[in-house]
């Protein structure tokens, strides 16, 4: 699938190839019909690592909350 990724902390995202998801128990996958990037994604993208991964956050970090689109699995 494509995905709009943070593949380095404090560098500009890539437009990459990702792997589908695979759904655990209890959980669905979203087939995305469209996805909104806003100034969060890019404030995320450039921040420093040492700020980001204490959080949890790791790359590469599929970018987008603002989806629509159908219940695939």
């Amino acid at each position: 699938m494509k995905a709009y990724r943070i593949v380095e902390w404090e560098h500009p995202p890539e437009l990459t190839e990702a792997p589908i998801p695979v759904p655990g128990p209890g959980e669905i996958l979203v087939e995305v019909a469209g996805n909104g990037l806003c100034h969060s994604d890019v404030g995320m993208a450039l921040a420093p690592a040492a700020f980001m991964e204490p959080l949890g956050w790791r790359v590469p970090f599929t970018l987008g909350h603002e989806v629509g689109g159908h219940v695939a699995a």
